[in-house]
Formats: structure tokens, sequence, C-alpha cells
């Protein structure tokens, strides 16, 4: 759960609104190593171990899995999974802000001509 002294693991860049939420919930925000394609999760399970070692205590990772904004990266369902895995061993939760799941940039906007 959240609390003081927890942390929550965000993709970042990421929404700037959501980490001011966090903060004000008493949670420390922590990046997540991201590359290219979002949030690594072998990098992102030795981040959790550290932050362990330290005594604190991740609760939640935070991410906008498709679309993301502003890196517009979509997860591969293999790291999807690699992630549902790490949050499982290590007992946190996953906050997956589908805002931009609806939106199919593969197709180009239609050119009508119609009034």
């Amino acid at each position: 759960g959240g609390g003081a002294g927890n942390v929550v693991l965000v993709e970042s860049p990421s929404y700037f609104l959501a980490f001011d939420i966090f903060r004000a919930h008493g949670l420390s925000v922590v990046p997540a190593p991201t590359d290219e394609k979002g949030i690594c999760p072998e990098e992102l399970e030795d981040l959790i171990n550290q932050l362990q070692m330290e005594g604190r205590r991740v609760s939640m990772l935070y991410l906008v899995a498709t679309h993301s904004n502003p890196s517009s990266t979509t997860l591969s369902l293999g790291r999807r999974k690699a992630l549902v895995d790490i949050a499982e061993r290590y007992e946190l939760k996953i906050l997956a802000d589908e805002v931009y799941h609806l939106l199919d940039w593969s197709k180009s906007p239609s050119s009508s001509s119609s009034h």
C-alpha cells in the first residue's frame, strides 16, 4: 500500500501530475530504468533489490504502457509479462495509466472532403 516512506517507481519522463499526487500521499518517487522500448525489467529488478537493501519499501510501479507520453513507446508483451512477474515476486502493485490505449497511430487520418 501507500504511506510515508514507501517508494513508487515511475516511468520517466511521464505524466508529471502523477508524481505530485504520489508525493502528496507520502510516497518517494524514484525513476525506473528505461530504454527506447520502455521500462527495462532486469534493471528494474536490480533497482528494487538495491532499494530494499537500503531499507526502503517499493510499493508500486507507475507506467503508461501504451503510447507513453512523451516517448510514444508501447511496452511489448514480453516486457509486460516480465513486469507482472516482478510485481508478483516483490508484492508490488502496477498502476498502468492506460489513458492512450484506444488511440491507433497506425492509420493515417482520413482525408474526407465531405462537409
